[in-house]
């Protein structure tokens, strides 16, 4: 979550500049890394990396410094610096026994860096699922903040269902997908069909209604995100050959809008239909996609209602949500006084 969602950092298009710096974090806030974009969007920042890292395992020696920034050969004195301090970082962890996976750690933390600043045309991936209710207490108001920022949060009796994967695949196709870019996610079943999925299949996300405060700092809307989720998505269900038989699954499939001639009350096709996919049982994970395409079977696409609101929607904002789930008992009164409840 925090390299592709990148919760921990201060992320947005318009801080990655030639003069300005991505700050990778660290629990100790003395220990973080200020890159230079031109630095981490280097086409050999990689090998850049390695070549630091290397440098710092040799045994020292007077001038290594002038030796690295040789052999480095970065045009700006700032990407200079910023690859001396990596060194001096390195040198250290390495001396203290600590040089453990920094190496990948950082890289990991710059490729969001680098596909938000050249966004490909294709998206597919696997994103995790996880519902608000099983994650650590310290990630819920993260998530929850997320979610109602991308206009996504399903709240009142379907708060504490809510799926990491639907915030997941919203911020990654805002992020990283250029607008006429097209996506396949693997998704839970529930995407098709649950209530908390509503918000996710109205195509419509990044809908700040109201600046969200974190500390001093503001939040406010940087404009829509809309996706065309009409082509039918895929459905591997309960009873079926799944090639994934610990979870009832589906793939959505959708297209980055371009917004920027959507004007007014402009809404994108909803999620419309879904195919039933079976004769997965022969595939194997080696096999090319031309190979997996043609084993695959694929049953007519069907409509797939919207779910009806509850017909108590608007009288109960949320009801008694027990958690963990215990034994309750209600005492019918015997007269106009409230009954009794016991745990």
């Amino acid at each position: 979550m925090s390299d592709s969602l990148q919760w921990e950092s201060d992320f947005s298009y318009a801080r990655i500049g030639l003069d300005s710096s991505y700050i990778i974090q660290t629990e100790s806030p003395e220990a973080s890394l200020s890159l230079p974009y031109t630095f981490l969007l280097n086409d050999q920042f990689e090998s850049l990396v390695k070549q630091i890292i290397d440098y710092a395992q040799l045994t020292d020696y007077p001038g290594i410094e002038d030796d690295l920034v040789s052999v480095l050969s970065l045009p700006r004195e700032s990407e200079q610096e910023a690859a001396l301090v990596l060194y001096r970082r390195m040198r250290r962890y390495i001396e203290t026994g600590r040089n453990h996976v920094w190496y990948w750690w950082i890289i990991n933390k710059v490729q969001a860096i680098r596909l938000l600043a050249n966004p490909p045309s294709r998206l597919v991936g696997n994103p995790p699922w996880v519902v608000y209710n099983a994650m650590a207490l310290d990630r819920q108001d993260k998530f929850r903040e997320q979610a109602r920022l991308r206009d996504i949060w399903a709240g009142s009796n379907l708060a504490t269902q809510n799926d990491l994967a639907a915030t997941f695949v919203a911020t990654c196709v805002d992020y990283y997908l250029k607008p006429g870019g097209k996506f396949g996610f693997v998704l839970p079943y529930a995407a098709l069909k649950a209530g908390h999925w509503e918000p996710f299949r109205s195509g419509q996300w990044s809908l700040l209604a109201e600046p969200i405060r974190r500390g001093r700092r503001v939040l406010t809307d940087r404009g829509r995100t809309l996706v065309d989720l009409s082509k039918a998505a895929w459905n591997f269900f309960a009873g079926q050959a799944t090639p994934f038989p610990w979870a009832n699954s589906s793939v959505v499939f959708g297209i980055k809008l371009d917004t920027t001639d959507a004007a007014g009350e402009f809404q994108p096709a909803p999620l419309q239909s879904i195919q039933d996919v079976g004769n997965t049982g022969d595939i194997d994970a080696r096999m090319s996609w031309d190979t997996v395409k043609s084993l695959l079977t694929f049953s007519g696409q069907k409509q797939w209602p919207t779910a009806p609101s509850p017909t108590y929607a608007a009288v109960f904002r949320n009801g008694a949500t027990l958690f963990p789930q215990p034994l309750v008992v209600f005492e019918r009164p015997t007269s106009e006084a409230l009954g009794r409840v016991y745990f």
